[in-house]
């Protein structure tokens, strides 16, 4: 299948196809003076492009109230929930975040609610 009649077909961007194609390590051939991929290599490519999105964390602001006896966590007060809850932090904030105002992270599974700095978010 031609490479053009691929991006046509499935409503596809040049520049996304020519990505995949590298990434994926798919030969391309010339026939009549066009680029052309096999009809499995056209099927793997449209569905690499039709992955969705990963999803963004949630982020809830909050004030840290105090530390906890392990001192990888602290109390943080969130704005939109009532109560205290324990945050991850790094290490190298052990002692700095008391009384001031940070963004967690929210990581929800099976086992429960678990919140950490958002400064982990970032680094992952």
């Amino acid at each position: 299948m031609k490479v053009k009649t691929l991006c046509t077909r499935y409503e596809l961007n040049r520049k996304e196809v020519d990505d995949a194609i590298r990434l994926n390590n798919i030969k391309q051939f010339k026939e009549r003076g066009a680029w052309c991929v096999t009809d499995e290599d056209a099927q793997t490519i449209v569905d690499a492009l039709s992955m969705p999105e990963p999803l963004k964390p949630k982020l809830l602001t909050g004030r840290v109230l105090a530390s906890c006896r392990n001192s990888n966590w602290v109390y943080v007060k969130f704005d939109d929930m009532d109560g205290k809850h324990p945050v991850l932090i790094p290490r190298r904030f052990k002692d700095r975040l008391v009384g001031k105002q940070i963004r967690a992270e929210v990581i929800e599974d099976r086992t429960g609610t678990t919140y950490r700095h958002e400064y982990f978010a970032r680094v992952r």
